[in-house]
């Protein structure tokens, strides 16, 4: 599902930032 696919990216994203 694309959707799930965002999210898996914008989880990728955070941890980016919070790492």
């Amino acid at each position: 599902m694309l959707l799930l696919w965002k999210i898996s990216e914008s989880l990728h994203c955070l941890k980016r930032v919070f790492s």
